[in-house]
């Protein structure tokens, strides 16, 4: 909540006399408070703004992981869109993989955030860094990455087909003994375990990671290793509690990375290649190393020695990979690392471990090769008893799990994980109330606890109002109620007060978690970016749009429309990217989302109208019924739908129609100028609409009608003020005559609605009048008979609308008619000011029907002799004696009589 700084009062300074103030919303903004304090001294009321629109900031981390997860969230959509009949095992495949991208954004913005800067990147980014936001991220990854692993379904690859053919999901492949050992030892390495290297610590006072290295390098290029840093004589030197911390977490290349700088190495060659064969030939779950224990990296480890000296007992090099890892050179684009060990490869990482764990054995009773064990008896402390599975000493329950995992129980089921990780706390973990709830968290999610996940995830950072969270947050709701580990609506129980029914039951309320958990979303998408800079607003409203649309229910749109509402875009660029996101969410919620699209269009219009830009106007227009149509077709609509930028494209023309006409009626009160710059807007919307190619398949023809009769008006006037009165005469008759109707009610309707018709038969009358005046310089009549016709049955209709007969209104764009001004339209007393009555025009039609056959008589006799002339011609050359003679012309003489003259 920020307080506006510019009120007239502050808030804080209360009165002795305490005094209830009312709050109410600002009506000029959904976001904002007016607090009315009343002053005790002069008994002045002043209001202050209290914004609650703000919400807590995003950092440029934060805002490549939103942009990433809103991505893989939306390709994930539009594949499901694209492979309606996928089988199940590719769905889940795919619910798994979503997961790993989620925690690999997450991943990324820890990485960079956490990242050493310097110079003016630092700077900059120091007013980011938030060790409590990086470490509630942090708990957020941890419970999507147990979540993945313990609720998330796994893919059975050898899946039996039902009677209808369809492939069905065995829970086969995550019920057998150690297919999920690898997962919870790689969880527990990223995400409990300490450095690697905090073995050190016990040695100097370091505090960062930088610090442990510079530590580990000094230890490594001493002459001794394994002495440096002894302070008393019983005590194990940092160098081989390094070498057993290490072991312990399994990691056994790194603890061979450090025993092989022993400085006697070089005096036992043979022993040291044996410990070397045993260290890097470990089949164990999870791996040699810890590198790749999120997940979605290459899964490889290097291998720059040769590989001839590691086999003991026809052990693969990397028979680790039979416990649920991905092939070695496989990327997370291709196969991520989701776990989860097939049937065959269990079986084989069972026997392979056996022989393993036999070797080991062998070797604690007779020794390493060359007397190593003997000579270096430090090795059975930091490595055999603990490969061996004999040591109970650990520093906490992590370490203790994850050398049970690998050394003691790796074959062990799913179900048995909990209740030996619930032995390991009790035995070596930390009993303060801090620890209680993350351990019960733990317990909960490995026992399929769903709920408790989502609980946590809102815990954690969810609720904060934070951009990342709690979009985070929902994303991942949004995926366990996919993958059936949520129900898409859950029942609660009321026990406030012990609320209960007319039969004794607690009230019970069905509520939608996905729905709020995307609602709460969208809110602190939007927030966030108006607490960082205003000009950034319409960031936050395009994440807050996706977010919405992704969710896809009716209160989602109307949340949609109320954001947009608040904030339109502010230029070209920006409402063109919104509609490709509104026409982007038909493939991922697949709901009408044309309202949304007709608001961003108009905004844009309405701003071209407010700054006298017709063309623009009309683009925008246009846009907007363009992006309608495009939903309606998406939802194959077979009534007569019309989206609210449709109407208003048709009222646009209709009222510029009705502005040009108004303005020609009468050539005693036309102005020039007038109607010269309404001619100019007019033909501006014409070309502006005549050449965009969404005309002839975004509107329908209601609106095409409405935009041809502006054509015929603007061409009408154009010819108007040319003097060109048989081009008037043509277009005022194309206004006027039938043609098909859109509807099934009438079959023939009029281009011109009947509100215009008194207009265009007030031009009709003065160019009539012109005509008789011009009648002796032999100039063509403006109306042909057909043309004369056409007026005389319209003005029937006319006349007989002022005897109470009003059939003849029904006309097309009547929702435009109705959007416009016409309450100087009502044709009851426009005949009273008009130009002529009813008998004088019927006179005039009459005089201009007489001069109409005259000259369609005059032009028909001069046909009738053109076409003789043209007949006589034909015939002259087609019996003209033959150039060459002879046979010809006597069989062209066989066909009939010479020609005569006429």
């Amino acid at each position: 909540v920020r307080n506006n700084t510019n009120s007239s009062s502050a808030m804080g300074e209360t009165s002795q006399k305490q005094r209830k103030c009312i709050s109410l919303w600002d009506p000029s903004s959904s976001v904002t408070i007016l607090v009315p304090r009343i002053s005790r001294d002069d008994n002045t009321m002043s209001m202050n703004a209290v914004y609650c629109s703000t919400g807590v900031t995003c950092n440029p981390f934060e805002i490549k992981a939103l942009l990433e997860v809103l991505d893989y969230r939306e390709e994930f959509q539009s594949w499901v869109i694209e492979n309606p009949d996928a089988a199940n095992a590719t769905v889940i495949q795919k619910l798994r993989t979503l997961s790993s991208s989620y925690r690999k954004a997450v991943y990324g913005c820890l990485t960079s955030w956490q990242a050493p800067t310097a110079g003016k990147e630092k700077k900059f980014l120091s007013e980011f860094k938030s060790p409590v936001a990086m470490e509630l991220l942090t708990c957020m990854s941890a419970v999507m990455h147990l979540s993945q692993i313990f609720l998330l379904p796994y893919p059975n690859t050898t899946a039996v087909r039902n009677i209808n053919g369809e492939e069905e999901i065995s829970l086969l492949s995550n019920t057998m003994p150690g297919s999920l050992t690898a997962d919870t030892v790689r969880y527990l390495r990223a995400h409990h375990l300490p450095h690697k290297l905090n073995a050190l610590r016990s040695n100097d006072d370091v505090d960062d990671d930088k610090e442990l290295c510079e530590t580990f390098e000094e230890m490594l290029s001493s002459d001794q290793p394994e002495y440096w840093g002894v302070m008393t004589e019983n005590e194990f030197s940092p160098f081989w509690k390094l070498v057993r911390s290490l072991v312990l977490r399994g990691c056994l290349k790194d603890a061979w990375d450090v025993l092989s700088h022993h400085s006697s190495r070089s005096n036992n060659r043979e022993g040291f290649l044996h410990l070397r064969a045993i260290l890097l030939s470990a089949p164990l779950p999870g791996g040699r190393e810890d590198k790749f224990d999120y997940g979605f990296q290459i899964f490889s480890e290097s291998n720059d020695d040769e590989e001839e000296d590691l086999i003991i007992g026809d052990i693969p090099y990397n028979a680790y990979e039979e416990w649920g890892c991905t092939s070695r050179h496989a990327t997370f684009e291709n196969h991520n690392n989701d776990g989860g060990g097939k049937a065959a490869g269990l079986r084989s990482a069972k026997s392979f471990y056996a022989t393993w764990s036999n070797h080991v054995r062998i070797v604690m009773e007779s020794g390493l090769k060359g007397g190593l064990l003997y000579r270096i008896p430090e090795l059975r402390w930091a490595v055999f008893n603990v490969i061996s599975g004999s040591t109970d000493s650990f520093d906490g329950w992590a370490e203790a799990l994850c050398a049970e995992l690998l050394y003691v129980h790796p074959m062990i089921r799913p179900e048995d994980i909990c209740i030996r990780t619930q032995v390991a706390m009790d035995l070596y973990g930390d009993k303060n109330d801090e620890n209680f709830y993350v351990n019960m968290l733990i317990l909960s999610i490995m026992k399929m606890d769903a709920g408790c996940a989502i609980d946590a995830l809102h815990k954690f950072g969810g609720g904060s109002s934070a951009a990342l969270p709690t979009t985070l947050t929902a994303l991942f709701c949004d995926l366990l109620v996919l993958a059936g580990c949520i129900p898409k609506k859950i029942v609660t129980s009321s026990t406030i007060g012990k609320m209960k029914d007319d039969d004794g039951i607690l009230n019970r309320k069905i509520i939608n978690l996905r729905k709020y958990l995307f609602l709460s979303a969208a809110w602190a998408c939007e927030a966030c970016f108006r607490a960082t800079d205003d000009e950034d607003d319409e960031v936050g409203v395009r994440f807050a749009s996706r977010v919405l649309m992704l969710e896809g229910t009716s209160q989602a749109r109307s949340a949609l429309l109320e954001i947009l509402g608040r904030c339109m875009p502010a230029s070209d660029a920006e409402a063109t990217a919104w509609l490709s996101l509104v026409a982007s969410s038909l493939s991922v919620a697949g709901d009408d989302l044309s309202e949304i699209s007709s608001l961003i269009a108009l905004s844009r219009a309405r701003h071209y109208l407010e700054n006298s830009q017709p063309g623009g106007a009309a683009f925008w227009m246009l846009r907007g019924a363009e992006a309608e149509n495009c939903h309606l077709s998406a939802k194959k609509c077979t009534n007569n739908s019309r989206g609210i930028a449709t109407i208003k494209l048709g009222a646009y023309c209709v009222q510029l129609a009705s502005d040009l006409l108004k303005s020609v009626v009468s050539p005693t009160t036309m102005e020039e100028t007038l109607v010269t710059n309404r001619l100019l807007i007019a033909q501006e919307v014409v070309r502006s609409i005549g050449q965009d190619d969404a005309i002839s398949t975004s509107i329908d023809g209601i609106t095409m009608s409405a935009f041809s009769f502006l054509c015929n008006v603007t061409d009408l006037c154009s010819a108007l003020l040319q003097q060109k009165y048989r081009d008037v005469g043509s277009k005022i008759c194309s206004c006027l005559v039938d043609r098909p109707a859109e509807d099934a009610v009438t079959t023939t309707l009029p281009l011109a609605h009947p509100t215009f018709w008194l207009d265009l038969f007030s031009v009709a009358y003065n160019i009539l009048k012109t005509d008789e005046l011009i009648a002796d310089q032999e100039q063509k009549p403006s109306f042909d008979v057909d043309g004369i016709h056409i007026l005389m049955t319209r003005l029937k209709l006319l006349e007989s609308s002022f005897h109470g007969d009003n059939e003849f209104f029904r006309g097309q764009y009547n929702d435009e008619i109705k959007s416009i001004d016409n309450t100087q339209r009502q044709l009851g007393g426009s005949c009273i000011d008009s130009l002529f009555t009813f008998p004088e025009m019927r006179l005039l039609l009459e005089r201009g029907l007489m001069r109409a056959f005259v000259e369609r008589n005059s032009y028909r006799k001069l046909a009738a002799v053109a076409d003789k002339k043209q007949k006589f011609k034909e015939a002259s050359a087609f019996h003209a004696p033959s150039l060459l003679g002879g046979l010809e012309e006597s069989i062209d003489l066989l066909l009939g009589p010479p020609p005569y003259a006429i």
